[in-house]
């Protein structure tokens, strides 16, 4: 993805900018496949969810949908971004700083 973004923001500057945003783990009601018996499960019902995505990331967040808006706000503003493209912005909580570390031995990933 990071080089379609770059790509396109290049192949199509100056007209249009072109810019992406990278959630991390969220807390969702999002439902499994319903081909594989999973519809009733959600994320938000698995046990310790909130601890979990916690202890996994630098700043100890645990984000909803809502806490990624701004990202995508400012990017569609031509007034707060029309000097950015071809970017992308991080709303993982820190994950991508350190990079994935597994939570049973902490080894990176």
């Amino acid at each position: 993805m990071i080089g379609l973004i770059r790509e396109l923001a290049y192949e199509l500057s100056p007209k249009i900018r072109v810019n992406g945003v990278a959630p991390g783990g969220t807390l969702t009601d999002l439902r499994g496949p319903e081909a594989l018996g999973q519809e009733k499960q959600t994320q938000s019902n698995v046990d310790n969810i909130e601890d979990l995505m916690k202890t996994t990331n630098p700043l100890h967040v645990v984000p909803t949908p809502k806490d990624h808006t701004s990202p995508y706000v400012l990017l569609a503003s031509n007034k707060d971004s029309m000097a950015i493209t071809g970017v992308i912005i991080s709303s993982d909580g820190g994950l991508g700083v350190r990079g994935f570390a597994s939570v049973a031995g902490g080894e990176h990933l």
